[in-house]
């Protein structure tokens, strides 16, 4: 994968995120919805830079899509778990730029992984084993 797939899927998944924490932040109150909003303005955030990123190396960003599925997020406990299986997936996505050559796109994934694993652990109350290792599913 080259730097720019890596930050394109960097930015797709970023695009999901904004996506899952709007919805989810909309079904959501009090202190829940406060802390899912400063996510949410965190991974805006990141979409821009991304965004701004790809643009400078010479590339069409990618375009976010239409829709993303976002399961029952009416609970507290329902929500927090979908805001940690996001930053989980971020985390993954982020951890793919690590072995890129160029220090900045390594950055930009180091800052990412850390950042996406604090997040899920804030949300969740777990620390992953390996953040940024996708977990091989239960049989």
């Amino acid at each position: 994968m080259s730097a720019i797939d890596g930050l394109q899927s960097a930015l797709g998944g970023e695009y999901a995120a904004v996506y899952g924490y709007e919805v989810t932040a909309a079904k959501s109150d009090g202190d829940l919805r406060a802390s899912l909003v400063r996510a949410l303005n965190v991974h805006r955030a990141n979409r821009d830079a991304l965004r701004a990123r790809i643009v400078a190396q010479g590339a069409d960003p990618v375009a976010a899509e239409p829709a993303y599925v976002v399961p029952d997020v009416s609970t507290s406990t329902r929500a927090r778990a979908f805001a940690t299986a996001m930053e989980q997936r971020m985390g993954v996505t982020y951890a793919q730029l690590i072995s890129e050559p160029d220090a900045d796109t390594r950055t930009i994934g180091l800052n990412g992984l850390r950042d996406s694993t604090i997040r899920a652990a804030g949300w969740s109350g777990i620390v992953q084993d390996l953040p940024g290792i996708q977990q091989p599913s239960a049989r």
